[in-house]
């Protein structure tokens, strides 16, 4: 399975307290996970929607696959509220189109929405000495988003987006002002490019100016969309990688090397993460209404046990 160069496969944690004046009760209402991938030997499939309501709500998507031709994709997009876990990855290695989207609608929110970020990553693998023909690329991008009051289109957006093709590298961020503040900060080396984001605290304010008729008491829609896109021919020269870790082979291998020296066949690939788990705590009505929100980033030892069960076995 395609994953992260080395020395960006380290554990991380995104924090979030989403901080309310309102005096009723804040409750979160619904969880919803999506997916889909594409690839020349699975074709396209849509995975979810997975919907949960109330109090022990839960939905999860995993599907981690390689088809026939050796294009691998990557999909988790999970929330469970007595777990209090909340998470989206999207990735793939070849030829592939992998999406994954995962919302949690929160109910009873006052003005503001203040979070504390410390880092996650938008990659790309690349074999060294791979060159892109014509037409060819890998991409990423991930997406934070809130939605206030049923609009629309997202009222804050935070995203990063990497693109390399036979014209180097294309790397793109952008946040709502006033909204999101993470921090990205991109970095290049051999066989990979990433954008690492965090660590950061930024207060998001306004909601009632939005909406005044519900001042004091929003619903807010928030959104982690990841996706990975590839278009590539193996690669059977040069170096695949740096070891992945965790019984896989080297970042971007699908194949028999195991070491990330060359000798099989090496595919570029491309990821996007938001972490994993996120937790949320639900205040007593009445009280401050108090969000606490932590995605840890999958890497080498920081990956859940269902994700380390699921990737030992494919």
């Amino acid at each position: 399975m395609n994953s992260p160069h080395p020395r960006l496969m380290q554990s991380c944690l995104l924090l979030a307290c989403l901080a309310s004046a309102s005096a009723g009760a804040t409750t979160v209402s619904q969880l919803q996970a999506d997916a889909s991938y594409n690839t020349p030997g699975f074709g396209s499939n849509t995975l979810g929607p997975s919907i949960g309501t109330g109090p022990t709500a839960n939905v999860d998507i995993l599907h981690f696959d390689t088809d026939g031709f050796g294009n691998s994709v990557g999909i988790h997009t999970y929330a469970d509220t007595p777990s209090q876990s909340f998470g989206s990855r999207a990735s793939g290695g070849g030829n592939y189109a992998v999406t994954s989207t995962i919302s949690i609608t929160i109910t009873g929110v006052g003005d503001s929405l203040t979070s504390h970020v410390i880092p996650g990553q938008v990659y790309l693998t690349v074999p060294v000495g791979y060159a892109f023909s014509t037409g060819e690329s890998v991409s990423s991008h991930l997406e934070f988003a809130l939605y206030v009051d049923g609009s629309a289109t997202p009222s804050f957006t935070s995203d990063a987006s990497l693109l390399r093709n036979s014209g180097g590298l294309a790397s793109s961020t952008s946040e709502t002002p006033g909204g999101f503040n993470i921090g990205y900060s991109l970095s290049s080396g051999a066989g990979y490019d990433a954008f690492s984001f965090g660590a950061s605290t930024q207060v998001i304010a306004g909601f009632d100016s939005l909406n005044p008729g519900n001042a004091g008491n929003h619903t807010l829609v928030y959104t982690i969309f990841a996706e990975a896109h590839g278009v590539t021919h193996a690669f059977t020269g040069g170096s695949c990688g740096g070891s992945g870790g965790g019984g896989h082979n080297g970042a971007g291998v699908v194949g028999s090397a195991t070491d990330g020296t060359g000798g099989g066949q090496c595919y570029p690939g491309s990821g996007a993460q938001s972490g994993d788990p996120l937790a949320i705590t639900i205040p007593e009505p009445g009280s401050l209404a108090l969000f606490s929100i932590g995605l840890a980033m999958f890497g080498i030892g920081g990956l859940p046990g269902r994700m380390r069960r699921q990737q030992a076995g494919s």
